[in-house]
């Protein structure tokens, strides 16, 4: 249960941290809503420091966005 605790604590307190992606070019038409869903902790990126723009996205990912969105 503490885990679970921990890990719930950090997203929270992580989520609206600014986070540089190393791939993400400024001057990219998507660079601007990468970076608002970035900040507002609605997407994330990898544990590299990465948003990986051009894969596709998991159902996973899919999920945990929605929900993020819906909150």
């Amino acid at each position: 249960l503490s885990t679970l605790f921990i890990e719930w604590l950090y997203s929270r307190l992580t989520r609206y941290m600014e986070v540089t992606l190393v791939d993400v070019e400024a001057t990219k038409w998507s660079a601007e809503s990468i970076k608002f869903v970035s900040d507002k902790g609605i997407m994330g990126g990898y544990e590299d420091n990465t948003f990986r723009p051009k894969n596709k996205i998991t159902r996973a990912e899919a999920v945990t966005t929605l929900s993020r969105v819906s909150k």
